[in-house]
């Protein structure tokens, strides 16, 4: 009931039912959600339209056969993903492997990162990707702590 309420407060439910039983309060809540995820989905298509490069790359998916039809009006999140989910087993690029292999060499990922290089393909290395940040923005901030807890002396000037 107290989600009931929120939605009406939200002014998605416009009137309050008499004595719902709970099976149709379940229902009326259920579509209130459904409602809600799809006004969402709307303000955030609204807000972050794809970019022109992911139209750019749709447009290449779509001439290659591998979309079917080039969706409009979606998200930049959505067309990332849709775009990760079609590229996501074709093989990595030549770009791709040289980033992994200049991040094997500053020690990010275990050099068994390496191994499968050839075979990589573009999941993989989105994975590795995933990876290796998180990697350094654990350095990052162990460095941010560290230099919060060991100031620089800078001769007496304050900048």
């Amino acid at each position: 009931m107290d989600e009931l309420k929120s939605f009406a407060t939200a002014g998605l439910l416009k009137e309050w039912p008499a004595e719902p039983d709970r099976e149709d309060a379940e229902k009326l809540l259920e579509q209130l959600r459904e409602q809600e995820r799809q006004q969402k989905l709307a303000e955030e298509r609204r807000r972050n339209p794809m970019a022109d490069w992911q139209m750019r790359t749709l447009r290449e998916l779509h001439e290659e056969g591998r979309l079917e039809k080039i969706p409009e009006n979606i998200s930049s999140r959505e067309a990332s993903e849709l775009i990760d989910r079609i590229t996501f087993h074709d093989p990595a690029s030549w770009m791709m492997k040289n980033a992994v292999r200049r991040n094997i060499e500053s020690g990010l990922p275990p050099s068994s990162a390496g191994r499968n290089l050839d075979g990589m393909t573009v999941g993989e290395f989105r994975k590795l990707q995933k990876v290796i940040m998180e990697k350094q923005q654990e350095i990052d901030r162990r460095r941010e702590q560290w230099e919060r807890e060991h100031p620089r002396d800078r001769g007496g000037l304050d900048l």
